[in-house]
């Protein structure tokens, strides 16, 4: 999974709502079937935390031990989603 920061142009061309966040930038095909992210979401909120760059979400991912269950809120086409898992 690459996140990237979420950019004022990103966010007027990309039709986004809010404001901070992380972009996903590319993803492989397990985040994909897995988790459900694709290229252009934008991460809002990491649990009960909400995110304003790409290095936020990586540190809340990285303090996630295996048996934590993980939603992670996101944006797409300005409606906001979420999705559960557990990183392995």
């Amino acid at each position: 999974l690459a996140l990237v920061r979420l950019a004022r142009a990103v966010r007027g061309d990309g039709g986004v709502c809010g404001r901070g966040g992380a972009v996903v930038s590319r993803e492989s095909a397990r985040i994909t079937k897995e988790v459900g992210l694709r290229p252009g979401d934008r991460i809002v909120r990491v649990s009960r935390t909400p995110v304003e760059r790409a290095e936020d979400v990586r540190r809340l991912l990285d303090a996630a031990t295996g048996r934590d269950v993980i939603r992670i809120y996101f944006e797409r086409g300005r409606r906001v989603y979420l999705t559960d898992f557990i990183l392995r």
